[in-house]
């Protein structure tokens, strides 16, 4: 039995402290994280994304001017947040003005080059299904009037 006391034991004393570090570190990081939410963006309408994204803008450009200036780590470390803040809302913008062009374009004869599908340039100029099954008259007249022929072998 040790009479030490139970902290000061260096096996337990180094979990306590990788603990309380990576406690320090979370915290440290949802500090620097107050950044903007996709799920949450989605809930607004256009015109508040547009103002959104005029504040952020703002506060980019007022980071790059204290940037310049000398500022403090943390400073510097927001640009990095903000910037994926306005990447965020330009994202949900064009997403939500693609969906509402497919909606508009759905069923129309033609349609957007940038709305039509990609995929490849082989598989685009590809033959049809329907156009692959579709036979000349003569052919369906030839398969009416002489059916296939039965075979049945004797074992």
């Amino acid at each position: 039995m040790s009479l030490a006391h139970p902290l000061y034991d260096k096996q337990k004393l180094g979990l306590v402290l990788l603990f309380m570090l990576l406690l320090l570190m979370t915290l440290l990081l949802l500090l620097l994280q107050v950044g903007v939410k996709a799920h949450e963006l989605r809930q607004k309408t256009p015109e508040e994304l547009q103002t959104q994204l005029e504040t952020l803008k703002k506060e980019l450009s007022r980071l790059r001017v204290a940037k310049v200036t000398g500022a403090t780590a943390t400073r510097l470390a927001k640009i990095i947040q903000v910037r994926k803040g306005i990447a965020r809302v330009l994202t949900v913008y064009n997403q939500r003005r693609r969906d509402e062009a497919k909606k508009h374009f759905r069923g129309n004869k033609y349609k957007p080059k940038d709305l039509r599908m990609k995929k490849t340039r082989a598989i685009r100029r590809k033959i049809t299904l329907a156009s692959r099954r579709k036979m000349t008259v003569r052919q369906t007249k030839k398969l009416q009037n002489v059916p296939r022929r039965k075979y049945a072998l004797l074992a």
